[in-house]
């Protein structure tokens, strides 16, 4: 029989998992990642399903010589070493799309916030304080919202944006041409678009080859006073090129659902013990984030625009699916 091991398991997951996994599997579900495991309990697992806090590797992977998938809860597999598992006919899967309605609706609740300045007015009341000058906003409406990536999720924030009767102007190679029809989208040019935007959020994949597409440069071609929404990847921005935006008054201000390095910011005590285990790049990149986490125009949250339990659901519904896939030797979603 094929044995499972799920990870990363969430207690309000552990019912659904049992409910919905295939009746012809032997399945364990652990909290643990797989770097935080005993390897012991893995190493007769046919597949192992992990989400983005386990680094799967050739350290991590190492003694689970029955393995012959890794499933991973989300998108991205940028935790994973893809090519080394290629190299030793180890599947790779993933959920290529979920919760897009969920991340876009977080996305545009972060815009609100923003322009709003809803956080800074919590805070100043948490100390006992009122300034209405400081949380003076904007309104949304005539505002130009420019969205880069026009994928699902995209799609799903130029219909909020529509809604809110702003302006909206869009960057994707591969254009959407009833997003024109339907909500008054305009294509553009990326520098077009870094130009004309008083808001501009990002919505595309993380591929390797737009690395810091929001750089020093790009920063230099956009309005002053523009905000920034990031609730797609860390890396898409140049977090030393934002911290000179902001401090300089280009970026008024920026929510940010994602950040580099940002493993290590959720997990500091862990690294603290061990910091050979940190990079150069991450450990100046973490003093970075803190400079953000201190700054009272910047929201951050610990990426979780897609934490709704519907899209936790809907996740776990394509996991079994490539379970099953694997089981029936037609899987779908391939990612390595």
């Amino acid at each position: 029989m094929t044995k499972v091991a799920f990870l990363e398991v969430r207690p309000f997951e552990e019912e659904y998992i049992k409910q919905t996994v295939p009746m012809t599997v032997d399945y364990d579900m652990y909290y643990q990642t797989i770097n935080e495991i005993n390897k012991d309990v893995l190493k007769d697992a046919d597949i192992i399903s992990v989400f983005t806090d386990s680094t799967i590797n050739e350290e991590s992977l190492k003694g689970l010589n029955s393995l012959k998938m890794v499933n991973t809860r989300s998108t991205g597999v940028d935790h994973i070493n893809t090519e080394y598992c290629k190299n030793n006919n180890i599947i790779v899967t993933n959920v290529p799309a979920y919760g897009q309605r969920t991340v876009a609706e977080f996305a545009f609740g972060l815009l609100t916030d923003l322009i709003r300045k809803i956080t800074i007015a919590y805070a100043d009341l948490q100390k006992g304080e009122f300034d209405p000058d400081r949380t003076l906003g904007k309104n949304l409406a005539e505002k130009t919202l420019g969205i880069i990536g026009t994928g699902r999720i995209g799609c799903h924030m130029a219909k909020l944006a529509n809604a809110y009767e702003m302006k909206i102007l869009a960057y994707d190679p591969n254009p959407k041409m009833d997003m024109v029809n339907k909500y008054g989208v305009q294509y553009i040019s990326l520098d077009e678009l870094l130009k004309n935007s008083d808001i501009i959020t990002l919505h595309c994949p993380f591929t390797g080859k737009n690395y810091h597409m929001i750089d020093e440069e790009a920063f230099s071609k956009m309005k002053t006073g523009v905000l920034i929404i990031n609730a797609a990847r860390g890396e898409l921005i140049d977090t030393n090129a934002l911290l000179k935006a902001l401090q300089s008054g280009k970026v008024a201000g920026a929510a940010l659902d994602v950040l580099e390095s940002e493993k290590i910011i959720k997990r500091e005590e862990e690294y603290a013990l061990e910091p050979d285990r940190i990079s150069q790049k991450d450990l100046v990149n973490t003093i970075m984030n803190h400079e953000l986490l201190n700054m009272q125009n910047v929201i951050i949250t610990p990426h979780i625009a897609y934490e709704t339990i519907e899209s936790v659901y809907e996740i776990l519904d394509v996991t079994m699916e490539d379970i099953k896939g694997y089981l029936n030797q037609n899987i779908v979603n391939k990612a390595a």
